[in-house]
């Protein structure tokens, strides 16, 4: 950075100029609490698992017959995700700017 005043994006109070954000003596969060993070993860596990059991038990009929299939849409959404991040990866080395392009 050019180091101005104008230029300075940290919030204030923040970490940054040693506000109440910046952590100190303050306990862990309510969602650092190993309890919390659990019953989370138990919430999203049967979340997934009841939208899937969804799929075969309400009739959704689609225009290709693989779409009958009760889990083809997050199949399907899962794989599509999958493959922007990976294609995201390779696409990044093609545009990606050295550190101090803005700089010269």
């Amino acid at each position: 950075m050019t180091g101005r005043k104008d230029m300075d994006v940290s919030p204030p109070g923040g970490a940054a100029s040693g506000g109440a954000a910046s952590g100190e003596g303050e306990g862990p969060g309510f969602f650092d609490r190993p309890q919390v993070r659990r019953a989370l993860w138990i919430i999203l596990i049967a979340l997934c698992a009841s939208f899937g059991l969804a799929g075969f038990v309400v009739d959704v009929s689609g225009k290709f017959p693989v779409e009958d299939f009760g889990l083809f849409y997050g199949i399907f959404g899962f794989l599509v995700f999958s493959f922007i991040v990976l294609a995201g990866q390779h696409l990044r080395k093609i545009l990606m700017r050295p550190e101090d392009y803005y700089d010269r």
